[in-house]
């Protein structure tokens, strides 16, 4: 699920999402200005990213980042593997 999406289904602004991640999780403050860039297609540094997962219980991954047009579910990147090799 992609951030923004989680972010609008559960009737969260960018503040509210900061927040979320701030307080659910420990590093350096997350600010909504963070959260704007992240949903326009930056992506979030490592550490972030493991932040962002945490927070939102893992309804939102690191593959929900990258748009490559593939399923990223990890049953289906094996069977491309698998087709490549």
């Amino acid at each position: 699920m992609k951030l923004q999406q989680f972010r609008k289904e559960n009737r969260l602004s960018q503040a509210d999402l900061a927040a979320l991640v701030n307080e659910k999780t420990t590093g350096d403050n997350v600010s909504p200005s963070m959260i704007d860039r992240w949903e326009k297609g930056t992506i979030p540094r490592q550490e972030n990213m493991r932040r962002i997962m945490e927070a939102t219980g893992h309804e939102v991954t690191f593959a929900d980042f990258y748009d490559d047009g593939l399923d990223a579910t990890p049953a289906a990147r094996r069977q491309l593997a698998a087709r490549r090799a």
